[in-house]
């Protein structure tokens, strides 16, 4: 039954209770980690390179979506046309090009340390 009324209320948007769920979530998600941290002993080597490098990582992962004054960003190029398999293999593919810089980054940390202490 539709109504003669349309305030332009969108329940996906506007609704308090969809905040009350996302905070839900949120809140759900940092449970799982805070137990999955009191359940380990040692963090893997990977995931302590990747926290030093998250202010890189966000900014190199916004310029190749969005662009920058080099390149014009994948959002020009496809804008909001991708399938749902299409952007989840896209994000997969950021995912480990993100993944991939981290590990090269450290490996040159590693390199140049070399260099300058012999």
């Amino acid at each position: 039954l539709q109504t003669q009324w349309n305030l332009g209320f969108d329940t996906w948007a506007d609704s308090p209770l969809l905040s009350l769920m996302r905070l839900g979530f949120v809140l759900m998600l940092n449970a799982v980690v805070s137990f999955i941290s009191l359940k380990a002993e040692t963090i893997p080597r990977f995931l302590i390179l990747v926290g030093r490098n998250t202010l890189l990582i966000y900014i190199v992962h916004l310029m190749i979506l969005y662009g920058s004054a080099w390149n014009p960003g994948l959002i020009l190029l496809f804008g909001e046309s991708l399938s749902a398999w299409n952007t989840v293999g896209f994000a997969l593919g950021m995912i480990l090009l993100m993944s991939l810089m981290v590990i090269v980054i450290h490996k040159l940390k590693i390199k140049n340390k070399q260099l300058v202490t012999q």
